[in-house]
């Protein structure tokens, strides 16, 4: 080999070992890989930068709903791996999402029935529709009803049933009231077998039945009662016991709210026929029982009235028969008006009107165009021909005095109405003027 060939190949050989293990050419070697390891994580860090600018806009609630669908697993966890964020992946399966619970059907827990608001209707005409817990019908022509609210199971119930079985006794004589018992009882053979017990014989009705009853409430505790107006309008609540004293709540009652009064006081001995009574007062009598005091306060309980309620406590009493289609008793009308408001002041007489209106409305319409304030009622009406001592007549206006036994003290036309003073306090006043 020529010597200057080997030369050049020695001196190429000798310069590529000086570059391998030259130091300053080692260190821009290092110098340069750490350059590139420190680049890396900042490149990473500004490509994340750049991501988080071209997020999509915040989801909404409803847009943030786990859809396990449209992101498994491996690549949730591929996609946090790449943002550094640690691992999420679960080492048990997946959560079901469950479903909102459907509603609950209202149908199975029924509301409790709403109570029977006073003056909805009238108490009689709903005790009417309601099953009874034994085959005893309520008083419909009772004014007040009194809500006995008890049960067999109870002691202090079966303490007091016996005196208020007792006081019953007067209640049903008077009828003015009448009793209802709402047993809280679990069955309706419990129910009887109470009332069988202590032999009530009031009407009764189970407690489910109660709400429709108007003016009821709802008892804190039991025995309790509750006495209302024919309507359901509240006069006294409390403890049971209240029914021993249910003349006094009533009459006060009756006083505050300005009524007449429906219970029956102890009349005067009957006062003697007057001379101008008719001949055969004794025939129109022969229903009086002899002595039978207070006889038409008892019968005007009975009777269905179309317009007011009479004052039983009154010591005589006018049946006067009159029509809205009648001449002369449209004439005599302004009369019999300005003598019921001094009948109503002294309260010793009362004036009931009996009409020959064919119906209620020409009755009604024919009342209060009079601006009339006595008791009214059609002359068919329930209980009208079974009043001690009256009779109808064919010629109207015609009235009927009579005295609280029901003994005729004067009829006529219906003018003598004008000297109802002559036939009945003129007499008291002298008798007592007299003594």
């Amino acid at each position: 080999m020529n010597s200057k060939v080997l030369f050049v190949c020695l001196l190429g050989v000798a310069a590529l070992g000086y570059y391998a293990y030259d130091p300053e050419l080692t260190l821009v070697n290092n110098l340069t890989e750490s350059t590139r390891a420190k680049a890396a994580p900042a490149k990473a860090k500004r490509a994340k930068t750049n991501k988080a600018k071209t997020r999509k806009p915040k989801a909404t609630s409803a847009e943030k709903a786990p859809n396990p669908a449209a992101a498994p697993e491996a690549v949730a966890e591929t996609a946090a791996q790449e943002e550094g964020a640690p691992s999420t992946t679960p080492t048990t399966d997946a959560a079901v999402v469950a479903a909102p619970a459907a509603p609950a059907d209202s149908s199975a827990t029924p509301e409790a029935p709403k109570l029977a608001a006073a003056g909805s209707a009238r108490v009689a005409d709903v005790l009417a529709g309601l099953p009874l817990v034994k085959e005893v019908s309520p008083n419909a022509e009772a004014r007040y009803f009194i809500y006995l609210m008890s049960a067999g199971w109870c002691g202090p119930c079966n303490q007091e049933m016996p005196n208020i079985v007792k006081a019953y006794e007067s209640i049903k004589e008077e009828g003015v009231a009448e009793i209802i018992l709402v047993d809280f009882d679990e069955t309706q053979e419990g129910a009887r077998a109470y009332m069988d017990k202590y032999g009530a014989t009031f009407p009764a009705i189970m407690k489910d039945h109660a709400p429709a009853l108007p003016g009821i409430q709802p008892p804190s505790g039991i025995p309790s009662a509750i006495i209302v107006d024919e309507k359901g309008n509240m006069v006294a609540s409390g403890h049971g016991a209240i029914i021993s004293e249910w003349k006094k709540h009533i009459s006060s009652y009756e006083e505050k709210n300005g009524l007449p009064s429906s219970l029956a006081s102890e009349p005067a001995p009957a006062a003697e026929p007057a001379d101008t009574a008719a001949d055969d007062n004794t025939e129109k009598n022969k229903n009086v029982k002899k002595g039978a005091r207070n006889a038409v306060a008892k019968a005007l309980v009975k009777v269905k009235w179309t317009e007011g309620r009479p004052n039983r406590r009154a010591k005589y009493f006018i049946y006067y028969q009159s029509a809205s289609w009648c001449g002369p008793c449209c004439q005599l009308m302004p009369a019999i008006l300005e003598e019921y408001t001094a009948m109503k002041k002294d309260g010793r007489v009362e004036l009931l009107h009996i009409s020959c209106d064919e119906n209620a409305g020409a009755a009604q319409k024919y009342y209060k165009a009079n601006k009339a304030a006595f008791p009214m009622v059609l002359i068919k009406n329930k209980g009208v021909d079974k009043l001690p001592g009256w009779t109808s007549s064919k010629t109207i206006p015609h009235a009927v005095i009579v005295d609280a036994t029901g003994a005729v003290i004067a009829q006529g036309n219906g003018a003598i109405v004008k000297e109802w003073r002559k036939y009945t306090i003129d007499k008291d006043d002298s008798t007592d003027a007299g003594s």
